[in-house]
Protein backbone atom coordinates (compact mmCIF):
# COMPACT_ATOMS: atom_id res chain seq x y z
CA UNK A 1 0.00 0.00 0.00
CA UNK A 2 2.87 2.30 0.68
CA UNK A 3 4.40 1.95 -3.10
CA UNK A 4 0.84 2.45 -4.21
CA UNK A 5 0.52 5.73 -2.16
CA UNK A 6 3.78 6.85 -3.23
CA UNK A 7 2.89 6.01 -6.55
CA UNK A 8 -0.44 7.98 -6.29
CA UNK A 9 1.46 11.35 -4.67
CA UNK A 10 4.04 11.55 -7.82
CA UNK A 11 1.22 11.26 -10.28
CA UNK A 12 -1.33 13.44 -8.44
CA UNK A 13 1.67 16.59 -7.87
CA UNK A 14 3.09 15.60 -12.12
CA UNK A 15 -1.27 15.92 -13.13
CA UNK A 16 -1.30 18.68 -11.04
CA UNK A 17 0.94 21.57 -12.46
CA UNK A 18 -1.28 23.39 -14.60
CA UNK A 19 -3.99 23.30 -12.16
CA UNK A 20 -4.37 26.75 -10.04
CA UNK A 21 -2.47 26.09 -6.26
CA UNK A 22 -5.84 27.08 -4.65
CA UNK A 23 -7.93 24.12 -6.97
CA UNK A 24 -5.14 21.60 -5.51
CA UNK A 25 -5.94 22.73 -2.37
CA UNK A 26 -9.99 22.71 -2.37
CA UNK A 27 -10.13 19.41 -3.68
CA UNK A 28 -7.32 17.85 -1.35
CA UNK A 29 -9.33 19.51 1.85
CA UNK A 30 -12.63 18.20 0.22
CA UNK A 31 -11.06 14.50 0.11
CA UNK A 32 -10.26 14.73 3.67
CA UNK A 33 -13.64 15.60 4.68
CA UNK A 34 -15.32 12.99 2.50
CA UNK A 35 -12.83 10.21 3.91
CA UNK A 36 -13.35 11.46 7.38
CA UNK A 37 -17.10 10.81 7.12
CA UNK A 38 -17.04 8.21 4.76
CA UNK A 39 -14.94 6.30 8.03
CA UNK A 40 -17.25 7.07 10.54
CA UNK A 41 -19.80 5.05 8.46
CA UNK A 42 -18.08 2.50 7.69
CA UNK A 43 -15.25 1.74 9.77
CA UNK A 44 -16.14 -0.08 13.22
CA UNK A 45 -12.65 -1.15 14.16
CA UNK A 46 -13.06 -4.40 16.59
CA UNK A 47 -10.69 -2.80 19.48
CA UNK A 48 -10.31 1.03 19.73
CA UNK A 49 -6.62 0.34 20.27
CA UNK A 50 -6.46 0.61 16.63
CA UNK A 51 -6.03 4.47 16.12
CA UNK A 52 -4.24 5.07 19.56
CA UNK A 53 -3.65 7.52 20.82
CA UNK A 54 -4.83 9.94 18.85
CA UNK A 55 -8.23 8.15 17.75
CA UNK A 56 -9.89 7.35 14.02
CA UNK A 57 -10.49 10.62 12.23
CA UNK A 58 -7.17 12.56 13.50
CA UNK A 59 -5.29 9.67 11.86
CA UNK A 60 -7.20 10.07 8.91
CA UNK A 61 -6.62 13.71 8.33
CA UNK A 62 -3.27 13.71 9.64
CA UNK A 63 -2.05 10.93 6.85
CA UNK A 64 -4.56 13.51 4.32
CA UNK A 65 -2.29 16.39 5.25
CA UNK A 66 0.61 14.01 4.89
CA UNK A 67 -0.48 12.83 0.77
CA UNK A 68 -1.38 16.68 0.50
CA UNK A 69 2.05 17.85 1.36
CA UNK A 70 3.68 15.40 -0.51
CA UNK A 71 1.27 16.79 -3.62
CA UNK A 72 2.53 19.61 -3.26
CA UNK A 73 6.68 19.12 -3.22
CA UNK A 74 6.35 16.69 -6.03
CA UNK A 75 4.14 19.90 -8.24
CA UNK A 76 6.60 22.91 -6.62
CA UNK A 77 9.99 20.29 -7.51
CA UNK A 78 8.44 19.68 -11.34
CA UNK A 79 7.10 23.06 -11.94
CA UNK A 80 10.29 24.28 -11.15
CA UNK A 81 11.96 21.53 -13.24
CA UNK A 82 9.64 22.51 -15.91
CA UNK A 83 9.91 26.07 -15.97
CA UNK A 84 13.87 25.61 -16.21
CA UNK A 85 13.66 23.78 -19.54
CA UNK A 86 11.85 26.17 -20.66
CA UNK A 87 14.41 28.91 -20.14
CA UNK A 88 17.07 26.96 -21.32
Amino acid sequence: MFLGTLLFVIFAGLLSIKVKFSFVILTNTLTILVSVVLATQFIIPPNASWFNPFGMNFAIIFTGVVILIGVLIIRFVSKTILLGLKNE
